[in-house]
């Protein structure tokens, strides 16, 4: 498993890369207001994203959603609550990106709709 984490600008956000590196398969998790340097990371390494997955649906977390979808055909991941979501998800789910495993964990308290992505042992 490939992982990399980016600053994405708002207060203090962090954006995510998980990628198989075999197949080139992967999925962005909360691109935020300012998904550059996450974007050029996937072009560089010629990624193809699957899935667009926000641990809640507040805009520093969501912002750079519209950026993402322009460049990829990535599904929208997003809590079964979450309005936003193409793909909704709740406890236990899997998503497979190639042969990694991203299991949801329902995490409510910040927000009802908050997830959190467990990839093999990063969480």
């Amino acid at each position: 498993m490939y992982f990399e984490q980016f600053r994405c600008g708002g207060d203090r956000n962090l954006g995510y890369l998980l990628a198989d590196l075999d197949t080139g398969k992967c999925a962005v998790i909360d691109p935020s207001p300012d998904p550059d340097a996450l974007i050029k990371a996937v072009k560089d390494r010629g990624l193809e994203i699957v899935y667009i997955i926000n641990t809640h649906d507040h805009y520093d977390h969501t912002g750079g959603n519209s950026r993402v979808k322009a460049i990829s055909k990535a599904r929208l991941v997003l809590h079964s609550s979450s309005p936003m979501a193409e793909l909704k998800v709740d406890e236990g789910d899997v998503l497979s990106v190639a042969s990694l495993k991203l299991e949801i964990l329902h995490t409510p308290g910040h927000t009802g709709d908050s997830i959190s992505i467990l990839a093999e042992r990063r969480l």
